[in-house]
């Protein structure tokens, strides 16, 4: 084969190349952006962030359709009864549940390295346990929701519970991801939350060997 052969096989493999990365560029929020078509549940959970007034708002959206009469909010022990007449109730929480929080998870070992999301649903299924409820929508942002979907089928186990995830309908994404820096952000960084999701799930107490391993041996000079 002679050089201005390979030097043509060689643009056309890079070509290819350059159309396979675009394609799966393109594609990378559709796996992000995993939604359910919403059902009736015992509980709406919108979860905190950023986007939690959106979030919350949808949450009140789909009480109104009628998927539901109670809004769950664990981390800021918010119980509110929606009554017939379209009317917010509070309900006080239970007071084996005032101690629970995002922090005081974070300070047990078995949860030091779960990110704020993953502790949420944990709070959410004390929650749920505590007032007998057996299924939940949870709402959130359209790129955090195949995440979510991760997380819920950790957590709740799917003969005992059913969660439903259904993103914020309001919310918007732009086309192509990358042309914002705030879409930019978040499909880059979900992947990387993915990707650390599922070496913590599996290697936690391996993470927490090696680093308390480090920091005695570093800790010790």
């Amino acid at each position: 084969m002679n050089k201005r052969s390979r030097r043509i096989i060689t643009l056309c493999i890079s070509a290819l190349l350059l159309a396979g990365s675009y394609y799966l560029l393109k594609l990378a929020p559709g796996y992000l952006m995993y939604q359910e078509p919403p059902r009736k549940a015992d509980c709406i959970i919108p979860l905190l962030g950023k986007e939690y007034i959106e979030r919350k708002k949808e949450a009140y959206e789909l009480i109104s359709e009628g998927y539901s009469r109670v809004l769950l909010i664990p981390p800021r022990y918010r119980l509110v009864h929606v009554n017939d007449g379209n009317n917010r109730v509070p309900v006080p929480v239970k007071e084996e549940l005032s101690e629970l929080s995002i922090l005081a998870y974070k300070e047990h070992p078995q949860y030091r390295w779960h990110e704020n999301t993953h502790i949420e649903l944990i709070l959410a299924k004390q929650y749920m346990m505590a007032y007998g409820f057996t299924s939940a929508i949870v709402v959130s942002s359209p790129y955090h929701m195949r995440r979510v979907k991760l997380l819920s089928s950790y957590v709740f186990p799917e003969e005992q519970y059913t969660i439903t995830c259904v993103p914020d309908r309001h919310a918007r994404t732009a086309s192509p991801w990358w042309s914002t820096r705030e879409d930019f952000t978040w499909v880059t960084r979900e992947y990387a939350k993915i990707a650390w999701l599922m070496i913590y799930y599996r290697f936690s107490e391996l993470i927490t060997f090696t680093s308390d391993l480090l920091s005695g041996l570093f800790g010790k000079r």
